[in-house]
């Protein structure tokens, strides 16, 4: 799969109550532009687990719970001085 950007991060994904880990997350963001009218924008595009594409096969249940993950650490990345 081709992404829009070179965004990733490594976590754990649960597909078919198999913890898989760890698993690229591409993901793509835009924060918010209050003066423009802009919310922002987040997109994960990709699930890898060992070089393999399992997007497909993860449930809308996990996908949910894979993006608050990745909110959460892209807010605590924000917040850490050393990223």
């Amino acid at each position: 799969m081709k992404r829009k950007t070179d965004n990733y991060w490594l976590t754990y994904v649960e597909v078919n109550d198999i913890e898989l880990d760890p698993c690229k997350v591409w993901f793509d963001s835009s924060p918010p532009e209050p003066d423009i009218g802009f919310q922002g924008d987040f997109e994960i595009e990709c699930v890898e687990y060992k070089g393999e594409d399992i997007t497909a096969k993860v449930s809308t249940v996990e996908m949910e719970s894979l993006a608050q993950r990745t909110i959460e650490h892209l807010n605590d990345c924000a917040q850490d001085e050393r990223y």
